[in-house]
């Protein structure tokens, strides 16, 4: 994993490796030390292979109970980005995953809860602890969540050496859609999809209906979100209300209900409350 960062970070790997003025070169996908040893890049497949296993079965897999979480949002001072994320279990407070977003339109890049909340910003895509990134299009419509994989074409215009490493191209995992709303006539239209062990699964939300006493839209989030939002849904299957496999909406300022059951798991259900939260220039 060290020798992933060194060569995949931000500068690429030390000059020194490349015009072999260093004892350490690297050469056609081969790494050397002096004369005592070289090693070929290839041989380190099987250790990026079993590193994205270990991942998936981590947090792709889903239960079939209920997961009471809250989702914090930390601002930059001033409110300023960047904006970090924290997903906390209701009943212990215990924080499972951080998220960074750098600006109102960038990627949010998701790690496990061992990064440290202050070192998130500088954190590695190439760490043991990341877990994937969410994704936006301009018009925050549609947001993709990739695995920990890598982006090998973004890679090799940054850093062409890194490529000789046995990367993993970085797969989509998830699609989250909002309807286009620029005027906010009617509520917001989310639709969540994703394929698990062969099998696709559909999400929407459920419609809230009109309460004539609010003077708005309203839906039933029994005691779990305390505050009127936009942001606030349900995701149902077949419009089906009687089994709600996601919730999620406002408890106070930068605090909000995060509810979810199998076949979501926990990556997905981070993934659709941090694109909830997202800038979303064709959705009022």
């Amino acid at each position: 994993r060290r020798l992933r960062g060194a060569m995949c970070g931000i500068t690429g790997p030390p000059r020194s490796w490349i015009d072999g003025q260093g004892p350490i070169r690297l050469s056609r996908g081969t790494l050397s030390h002096g004369d005592v040893c070289s090693t070929p890049l290839r041989v380190l497949a099987d250790v990026v292979k079993e590193d994205m296993l270990a991942k998936s079965k981590r947090w792709h897999t889903a239960i079939d109970c209920y997961t009471l979480c809250q989702v914090h949002r930390i601002r930059s001072e001033n409110g300023d980005y960047p904006h970090t994320y924290e997903m906390r279990l209701d009943h212990s407070n215990e924080v499972v995953m951080r998220v960074v977003r750098a600006d109102e339109t960038s990627s949010c890049r998701i790690f496990g809860a061992d990064v440290p909340l202050e070192r998130l910003v500088e954190a590695s895509e190439h760490s043991k602890e990341y877990l994937g990134c969410v994704v936006p299009n301009f018009w925050g419509t549609c947001f993709t969540l990739y695995d920990s994989g890598t982006d090998l074409e973004a890679l090799s215009a940054q850093s062409p050496e890194a490529t000789q490493l046995p990367l993993k191209q970085r797969s989509a995992i998830d699609i989250i859609g909002y309807a286009t709303n620029i005027l906010g006539e009617c509520p917001r239209k989310v639709i969540v999809d994703f394929e698990r062990n062969g099998e696709k699964h559909h999400y929407e939300n459920l419609g809230p209906r009109w309460d004539k006493k609010l003077q708005s839209y309203a839906l039933p989030f029994f005691g779990r979100v305390k505050k009127a939002s936009a942001k606030n849904f349900q995701l149902v299957a077949n419009a089906d209300p009687n089994t709600i496999f996601l919730m999620f909406g406002k408890i106070k300022k930068d605090v909000f209900c995060l509810d979810y059951r199998g076949p979501i798991a926990h990556l997905d259900a981070m993934a659709i409350a941090v694109a909830a939260l997202a800038k979303k220039r064709a959705v009022s």
